[in-house]
């Protein structure tokens, strides 16, 4: 499997889909390679062999190399392409982007004959895809793989495809003509496309491999030992347990945090004591969540590790999530999961699997976006702003 993430270092619900895959195939009897740009060494390897593409030496002066490229009319675009950015965002950005990729062509070399991967989506992303396409068929001319599933069925993964023709590739119904038209004309093609969940689309490319596997939902696995270092941890939070999770990777995707404050306050009148987790960028939230709560009452997580963050969302009764990976986790742990969507919409198929559930408020600007920018183009952010403490904890108590 060739993936651009793999848990705990996740961008989204994909990296998280990857990982519930791997576990199911497990259970198949299948052995798995999971190949991702860069590897960090904490990853998860229970259920595959992870390979890092930065570890694999190449030729590129092998006669066998040279024939794979004989097939690729190569053409470039003058168009710095990064994801997840808003117009507005990249305008600023274009400047920057443009004297970095200028210093870095001068600077350019094949370090060893392995190519270093950042790992990342930024400014170079298109270039090193096609370093990665060079490292696949390097990979897949020493392994020898049954079937290819392709998690990404886009252009990146098609052009790995070109590399690694002698083996059979499956694809997965990925649906970005349906979602593109759902939210562009969502008032009329909400009646033709029925919402497939991201993990349901990737299902139908795990059917084509076994035509009889039956779905699942996503589910995570526990360390027992990982476990009970856990409840030692948090032996003072007395039971039931909201867990909240207040950051995104977009800033436009955050409910405000005086919201997760006041919620938090209202949690624990009702007898709940309340678990946050944060990465160290987010810490500020942490802070403005927690002003004036008890203190025996919360426990703030800042960069948990893959293993003890399972363990920790395990350990909640509920929570309430943005739009973001995050919600994904506590899904697969089997816990009642609230999102909450504000410029974006669970029908796009972002959305955790059962037994989650979301809440937003229909106004007529959004959603504005299918994965998120920074700003809010109406500049008065009421789809969040408009979902009260209140509102969104009517929707808890009821999970």
């Amino acid at each position: 499997m060739f993936g651009w993430e793999f848990p705990p270092h996740i961008t989204g619900g994909l990296g998280t889909a990857c990982y519930g895959l791997t576990k199911g195939l497990l259970k198949q009897d299948v052995e798995v390679i999971f190949i991702v740009p860069k590897a960090y060494g904490d990853e998860d390897q229970s259920a595959v062999r992870l390979v890092n593409a930065s570890d694999v030496a190449v030729d590129p002066e092998d006669s066998e190399y040279k024939e794979l490229w004989k097939r690729i009319k190569y053409m470039e675009v003058a168009s710095n392409i990064i994801p997840y950015v808003s117009p507005e965002e990249f305008e600023e950005m274009q400047a920057q982007i443009e004297e970095e990729l200028r210093k870095h062509r001068e600077e350019h070399h094949v370090l060893g004959r392995k190519y270093e991967f950042s790992g990342k989506y930024g400014p170079r992303l298109m270039e090193e895809v096609s370093r990665y396409a060079l490292i696949a068929s390097a990979i897949a001319a020493k392994e020898d793989f049954d079937v290819i599933l392709d998690l990404h069925n886009n252009l990146r993964s098609n052009i790995l495809r070109l590399f690694i023709l002698k083996t059979k590739w499956k694809k997965y119904k990925s649906g970005h003509i349906s979602r593109y038209l759902r939210f562009k004309f969502n008032k009329i093609f909400k009646r033709i496309f029925k919402p497939l969940r991201m993990v349901e689309r990737i299902n139908t490319g795990v059917k084509r491999i076994f035509k009889d596997a039956p779905f699942s939902e996503p589910k995570l696995y526990f360390n027992d030992i990982v476990n009970q270092k856990f409840i030692t941890l948090a032996e003072n939070i007395k039971k039931p347990i909201l867990g909240l999770i207040p950051g995104a990777f977009h800033s436009i995707k955050k409910w405000p945090s005086e919201y997760f404050n006041r919620i938090s306050k209202i949690a624990i009148e009702n007898g709940f004591s309340i678990f946050i987790f944060v990465s160290k960028e987010d810490e500020i939230l942490a802070k403005e969540i927690t002003e004036n709560l008890p203190e025996h009452k919360y426990k703030v997580f800042i960069n948990l590790d893959f293993e003890t963050l399972k363990i920790a969302l395990f350990h909640c009764d509920k929570v309430l999530s943005n739009d973001t990976g995050l919600a994904h986790l506590s899904s697969a742990t089997g816990k009642k999961v609230c999102v909450i969507y504000g410029p974006t919409h669970p029908d796009f198929g972002f959305a955790p699997i059962y037994p989650s559930d979301f809440i937003r408020i229909n106004i007529d600007c959004s959603p504005c976006t299918r994965h998120g920018t920074n700003k809010c183009k109406m500049r008065h952010f009421k789809c969040m702003k408009d979902l009260t403490p209140e509102i969104v904890w009517n929707k808890i108590r009821n999970l």
